[in-house]
């Protein structure tokens, strides 16, 4: 169903979108930056530097092996 721009549903209807993005972006990032915080912590326990302020060259491997 088309409605025209100036209708209140079709603002009611951008509205409720935008609204479920930003929930949905907010949870995603959460979840992202738990699992970044997890990683992170577990290059310290194994001995690596923080990879959140310093790079190294094993990091590629060290994230590959974190997947598996």
């Amino acid at each position: 169903m088309d409605l025209p721009e100036t209708s209140r549903r079709y603002s009611a209807a951008v509205a409720a979108a935008k609204f479920a993005d930003q929930r949905l972006k907010a949870r995603t990032l959460a979840y992202y930056n738990g699992i970044l915080l997890r990683f992170a912590e577990n290059c310290r326990a194994e001995g690596f530097p923080d990879p959140l302020k310093q790079r190294f060259f094993q990091l590629p491997n060290v994230i590959a092996a974190n997947i598996n």
